[in-house]
């Protein structure tokens, strides 16, 4: 029970009320459905039915604790098709149209693109990130290239971190699914993080499920690719068609851990 006021000043007036602490239950283990017949079980008391229970509100009756069992609420939230798409018809729109028609019947040459886009957002967070390559085509192992994150000072100061790489070159109605995420997620070893470029954008089902997971990737969407690119563009003063030629088109095979003893 807790004390309210209401009004402003000589009118403010004082209440009794209740304050309740709720806490939502995580249906991870439940697949994210809910069998209804527990609830109908719960009308009649003889009709109770614990083992229709969610698991996790039968964990919570055995062992008490709401932290193993709670739907935690990120601080990160999602974004949705038209925030991770540009405007129609705008510039940004008409680059990323022009990438996706250069590379429409090419997937392997977006790998380059992607590569360097990736490499150029984490630089311009005033990250170090130290070139790699582009996985051959065949056999990639689950990703399309290798950067390298270097934070802090030569030596015994410094820690190397593997950036593992996908690349998916998509039609702007066409989403990237969750499938298409785990399989760069599967290649990660611990320390290292991974990075997610498409044309096109990821759906809500998919970012909810990285959120909820803690996984360590960077999501970076159409529209980042056309505001990344403009932006070198700008910066070397040359035009897309030619940016794109310049991008190096070796492909190597190596294991991702190499990248860590280079200089």
């Amino acid at each position: 029970l807790v004390t309210q006021y209401s009004g402003s000043n000589k009118n403010k007036t004082y209440f009794s009320n209740y304050l309740f602490t709720f806490c939502v239950f995580s249906l991870k283990k439940e697949q994210e459905g809910f069998n209804w017949d527990w609830i109908d079980a719960r009308r009649e008391k003889d009709k109770f039915a614990p083992c229709l229970a969610p698991k996790e509100w039968q964990e919570w009756i055995k062992d008490g604790d709401f932290n193993k069992i709670r739907r935690h609420v990120y601080g990160r939230s999602t974004a949705n098709k038209k925030e991770q798409l540009p405007t129609p018809g705008s510039k940004l729109d008409i680059i990323l149209q022009k990438i996706y028609s250069h590379y429409q019947n090419n997937p392997f040459g977006f790998e380059y693109l992607a590569k360097d886009v990736t490499r150029l957002l984490i630089e311009d967070s005033g990250t170090i990130c130290h070139d790699g390559w582009v996985t051959k085509a065949s056999g990639d192992g689950g990703y399309d290239y290798v950067l390298r994150i270097d934070i802090g000072n030569h030596g015994l100061s410094q820690v190397r971190q593997v950036v593992l790489g996908q690349a998916k070159c998509y039609e702007r109605n066409n989403g990237v699914s969750g499938k298409d995420v785990d399989r760069i997620i599967a290649r990660l070893k611990r320390g290292w993080l991974a990075a997610f470029v498409t044309t096109s954008y990821f759906t809500n089902a998919t970012q909810q499920e990285i959120l909820e997971d803690n996984y360590l990737i960077l999501l970076i969407t159409g529209k980042q690719v056309a505001e990344i690119v403009n932006k070198e563009l700008y910066r070397k003063n040359i035009s897309l068609d030619k940016y794109l030629k310049s991008l190096n088109m070796e492909q190597e095979y190596k294991n991702p851990e190499d990248i860590l003893k280079e200089e």
